[in-house]
């Protein structure tokens, strides 16, 4: 976790004061640890390889939580998925495309198809 840069020495204020901060401190502190924790049933994940890089962990991000994917923040253009009752769902601002790579592997992209 981040240090909080302190523009003064806080041995310096009242012990109220040096209490006080200290709480707000360990508040902080419990938050960002259950941030990381996450829920424990969850079956969605920020950085999932995380786990390979020394002193990282994937996220959790809760059970079936929507996750939007901003192609073009400007012009309105996303994807949204979650996965639902054992399937992902995908939805888009546009239409879209997949595009099969191999057995486990498919793309998908933005595109509106033009009717011949």
């Amino acid at each position: 976790m981040r240090e909080m840069a302190q523009t003064q020495d806080v041995t310096k204020l009242p012990k109220w004061a040096q209490r006080h901060i200290q709480t707000l401190e360990m508040r902080v502190a419990e938050g960002a640890r259950r941030q990381a924790i996450g829920p424990e049933d969850s079956d969605t994940f920020a950085n999932p390889h995380a786990k390979n890089v020394p002193g990282s962990a994937p996220t959790p991000l809760g059970r079936g939580e929507l996750i939007r994917f901003e192609v073009d923040p400007d012009k309105y253009k996303h994807f949204d998925v979650r996965l639902q009752d054992g399937t992902l769902r995908v939805s888009a601002s546009d239409g879209f495309a997949v595009f099969p790579q191999s057995s486990n592997v498919i793309l998908v992209k933005l595109e509106r198809l033009n009717a011949s």
